[in-house]
């Protein structure tokens, strides 16, 4: 991801999102000792859709979800001295 954020990636599937804006423990959860993401759209995928949903699944389970960690924002400095955005 770096510096890109993923509704720029995938535009089409934020549209459909009824997440948008939700934090990961909305949009996800615990089974067991798994955590498993629970993205919801306003209506089934079409087949590239899907396979645009399948890869930003892989994006994101790259990420580490702790148990034990409390579902927060975290600002992190920019290249141009700013800061921006990022969402756990």
């Amino acid at each position: 991801m770096g510096s890109n954020k993923l509704h720029n990636l995938y535009p089409k599937l934020f549209s459909l999102s009824m997440d948008q804006g939700s934090k990961v423990g909305k949009i996800g959860g615990w089974e067991g000792s798994v955590w498993r993401w629970r993205l919801r759209g306003r209506r089934e995928r079409f087949v590239w859709e899907s396979l645009q949903e399948e890869d930003l699944y892989r994006l994101i389970s790259m990420g580490y979800i702790k148990r034990e960690e409390k579902d927060m924002k975290i600002w992190k400095g920019d290249t141009i001295g700013g800061f921006g955005e990022i969402s756990l």
